[in-house]
């Protein structure tokens, strides 16, 4: 799909929805090494996965959108390469 703004809103609110969705996997967990250490593998598995979709969502959103709201795009979409 050709990356179109009009488009953008539903891969911004996707990436709302996976942030909500790792908060409540994750709030139970001190910090990212408790949750590692633990293995709690569904939690864990889960997380990566929304992080991966984070990643894949980003790459959709426009070139105009991205200038707009300025953020390390390309930190999301590599954190995305390194987890896959």
């Amino acid at each position: 799909m050709l990356k179109n703004r009009k488009n953008d809103l539903l891969y911004l609110l996707n990436i709302i929805e996976y942030i909500e969705k790792i908060i409540l996997y994750s709030n139970s967990f001190e910090n990212p090494e408790t949750l590692y250490e633990t293995n709690d593998q569904m939690n864990y598995n889960a997380i990566l996965s929304l992080l991966t979709q984070i990643g894949e969502n980003s790459t959709k959103l426009s070139d105009e959108t991205k200038n707009e709201y300025s953020y390390p795009w390309k930190d999301v979409v590599g954190l995305r390469n390194r987890i896959t």
